[in-house]
């Protein structure tokens, strides 16, 4: 992975549920199936819709409709209504190569290595090097927290928000 820096939580973010783990998931064949169609459900049933104005309210979608924030977020509470581990799984913020636009993305941890959920990709879910993104910044849990790890060449300070290209 880049080198990062670790930098103070967006106040969002500053909890894990009780039961903190490692955060790295077995990739047995059950848990890819559940990747795969987590992932492919989200896409097909959340209409991607950018929110209106400057106003980023990172929510999960309503009425089946949602930004990339928003669909990443259903992806993590239905992983995690299916017991995968909130260490897990981070959001990321990247920006896709050929866009004009930052955009919100799912990690998941696995003992196989990093792969991202995101519905500008397909059905499958990805190995974090084979996204074609300029990786911004990633939660990063440690400690019963979640901070951000900025990846290098980034500042400090507050998370840029998506703007969900």
């Amino acid at each position: 992975m880049p080198q990062s820096e670790i930098v103070v939580p967006v106040a969002r973010w500053t909890s894990l549920p009780a039961g903190y783990d490692s955060g790295v998931v077995a990739l047995t064949p059950a848990r890819w199936k559940e990747l795969v169609t987590v992932n492919h459900a989200v896409d097909h049933e959340i209409a991607y819709e950018l929110e209106p104005g400057e106003a980023r309210v990172w929510a999960l979608p309503k009425n089946n409709r949602g930004d990339c924030v928003s669909i990443a977020l259903e992806k993590m509470k239905r992983l995690l209504d299916r017991g995968w581990p909130r260490n897990a799984l981070r959001i990321g913020v990247v920006w896709p190569l050929g866009k004009k636009e930052t955009h919100a993305v799912l990690t998941v941890e696995t003992d196989v290595g990093t792969f991202v959920l995101d519905r500008l990709q397909g059905v499958w879910p990805i190995a974090w090097k084979a996204g074609r993104y300029f990786w911004i910044a990633r939660e990063y849990p440690e400690s019963g927290t979640v901070m951000w790890e900025y990846f290098s060449g980034q500042p400090t300070g507050s998370l840029p928000l998506p703007s969900c290209g």
